[in-house]
């Protein structure tokens, strides 16, 4: 049985695709690969020098906005 993000995309595909279209990447980020790596940088020494920041992991969308 899908559950969340993918069960709502079996059930709109259509506004799924859409939402997409809106991502330059066209695709939605992934928990591990995507948002875990920035989330365990940023949790790493080698992110030390980094202060008061607002990093998007998004895609690239925001740059359409």
């Amino acid at each position: 049985m899908k559950r969340g993000m993918l069960h709502w995309a079996d059930e709109n595909p259509e506004y799924y695709q859409s939402m997409l279209s809106k991502i330059p990447l066209r695709r939605l980020g992934e928990l591990e690969s995507d948002i875990g790596r920035v989330a365990v940088f940023l949790a790493s020494e080698d992110s030390d020098y980094i202060t008061g920041q607002t990093i998007m992991v998004d895609g690239g969308s925001i740059k359409l906005r």
